[in-house]
């Protein structure tokens, strides 16, 4: 469980780190 739940969390700051940078890059285009 705790693997799984590393896993999950890496998951999660990953897609966080996406999502900034592509808001990021949508307002950077204005």
């Amino acid at each position: 469980w705790l693997s799984l739940s590393r896993s999950v969390l890496r998951l999660l700051s990953v897609s966080a780190l996406v999502s900034i940078r592509y808001l990021t890059f949508l307002y950077s285009l204005e």
